[in-house]
């Protein structure tokens, strides 16, 4: 079985700055703080096991129902429901794409099909992913923004690779995870239109709830739905995480996404420029992070200064050479780029 690699490893590591793990500067809101700290006599208790509070307000903050709404320990746990609720013989993901898909298609067997996003296009979702989606495919992976890109696809191709889908009997499964740090709309209305379509969000990235786990799904097909929730153990989502993430969507209502991407877009574009003016490639990007390619590897000799990039060569398509790094405060940025230039000189 082939190694998974993911950010944020920091733990055998002396790591000053982590830009490995994509999530958000701003920290976790000042309302789940409180939260934690004044719900924390409950932890004594088995968690609710239908995590009522927290589906009616994220079916609120999403304006869907909430039979639609799977609540989930992270992510990481939607995908592995995915893979097991389905078992698909067959599926299509793109090159280069998130591990996780590519580790729950593996434990269950799945014969992967990858479809190659061109560089040159700034891996881009095009017309050819959707000419891909062929009968006995029976589940499609999409991720918007794209990871390691950040890339926004064009939901003219999302809808298209829906209806595709549909129409050969496989299911859509939309990685939303990093859609809070842009302007573009939720997915999760689509559901209404696509039975075969299953939504994904998390409180990782965005509220920086990385430790908690908490993620969710949103589908509505019944069948599916059911399935996705049967696949998960027994008080899957902590105590802990059902107070953060209820108290994320209060401290989103009051203007906790709107400052975010008040912060997280111009160092973006700061950062971009930053290491543009180095002489790397650098994709333009929409979310918290940014991918860009060096001369040669420096994951080693960042780690050496206490920073810690992602290293990309896990990725299907790249090497080692592309990394991508987390956008943090602009003078955290700064650090960065200074540590970069004495690597590089």
């Amino acid at each position: 079985m082939r190694r998974f690699v993911h950010g944020g490893d920091v733990y055998e590591r002396d790591v000053s700055l982590d830009f490995s793990a994509n999530v958000n500067p701003l920290g976790m809101p000042q309302e789940a703080r409180e939260a934690l700290c004044c719900e924390a006599a409950s932890f004594e208790r088995y968690p609710d096991p239908h995590c009522r509070e927290l589906v009616r307000a994220l079916a609120r903050h999403e304006d869907v129902p909430g039979a639609w709404l799977v609540p989930t320990a992270g992510a990481s746990d939607l995908i592995m429901r995915v893979a097991l609720a389905l078992r698909p013989r067959e599926a299509l993901v793109t090159a280069p794409c998130y591990d996780g898909y590519l580790k729950a298609l593996d434990l269950v067997g799945a014969r992967v099909r990858a479809h190659g996003l061109d560089p040159a296009s700034g891996l881009a979702l095009d017309e050819g992913f959707v000419r891909a989606i062929e009968r006995g495919c029976r589940l499609v992976v999409i991720c918007a923004p794209h990871n390691p890109s950040g890339l926004l696809p064009d939901r003219s191709l999302v809808r298209a690779a829906c209806e595709r889908a549909r129409a050969v009997g496989a299911a859509v499964l939309i990685d939303q995870t990093f859609l809070g740090f842009t302007d573009e709309e939720s997915y999760a209305p689509w559901c209404a239109d696509f039975p075969n379509l299953v939504v994904m969000g998390a409180f990782t990235k965005l509220y920086a709830l990385a430790g908690l786990r908490l993620g969710f799904g949103m589908c509505a097909d019944p069948a599916l739905r059911a399935a996705l929730v049967n696949w998960g153990c027994d008080w899957a989502v902590s105590g802990p995480a059902q107070v953060a993430g209820v108290a994320c969507v209060r401290a989103a209502a009051r203007g906790f996404v709107t400052d975010t991407r008040a912060v997280v877009g111009p160092a973006r574009v700061r950062l971009r420029s930053q290491l543009q003016r180095m002489g790397m490639e650098t994709l333009p990007g929409t979310a918290n992070f940014l991918l860009f390619r060096a001369p040669r590897p420096l994951f080693r000799d960042l780690l050496a200064h206490g920073m810690m990039v992602r290293d990309c060569s896990s990725y299907r398509g790249l090497d080692a050479r592309w990394h991508r790094c987390a956008v943090r405060l602009p003078a955290q940025n700064d650090r960065l780029v200074r540590a970069i230039e004495e690597v590089i000189r």
